[in-house]
């Protein structure tokens, strides 16, 4: 079996995204959640949210905060952690998979998302992303 290269399994991931949807699909999305690069684990967020996989919301938390430690070397750029947040944003309106999000977000020591969201991105106190300032 040869292994992919980094732009095969980007390729794939984005392929997979765009469905349908199997067991090979959410555990392909799942490995690439749980490993270590961090554009890879980006684009299995945003593939997990464009299927609406909601049994991947804990892969999704963990994802988030394995991310967090050592951002630097192991999220520059954030995109893993931008697409982790994204992907979560998806299940808003689903009552039963936000009490999943409580839950896994709890289990980690957040009282909320938003609060590791701050804790994450201090300066804008509301994530990551900050527009240019309006022009006067």
């Amino acid at each position: 079996m040869t292994r992919l290269s980094f732009d095969e399994k980007l390729s794939r991931l984005k392929k997979l995204g765009e469905g349908p949807c199997s067991d090979a699909t959410v555990h392909e999305i799942h490995r690439a959640l749980s490993g270590a690069n961090s554009i890879l684990a980006a684009e299995a967020a945003l593939a997990a949210a464009r299927l609406e996989l909601s049994g991947l919301i804990s892969d999704l938390v963990s994802a988030y905060y394995r991310f967090l430690q050592n951002p630097v070397k192991k999220d520059p750029g954030c995109h893993a952690k931008l697409a982790a947040v994204e992907a979560l944003s998806v299940y808003g309106h689903n009552p039963e998979c936000l009490d999943r999000i409580r839950k896994a977000v709890l289990k980690r020591g957040e009282r909320t998302i938003s609060e590791a969201c701050k804790r994450t991105f201090p300066s804008t106190g509301n994530g990551p992303v900050k527009g240019p300032e309006p022009e006067t």
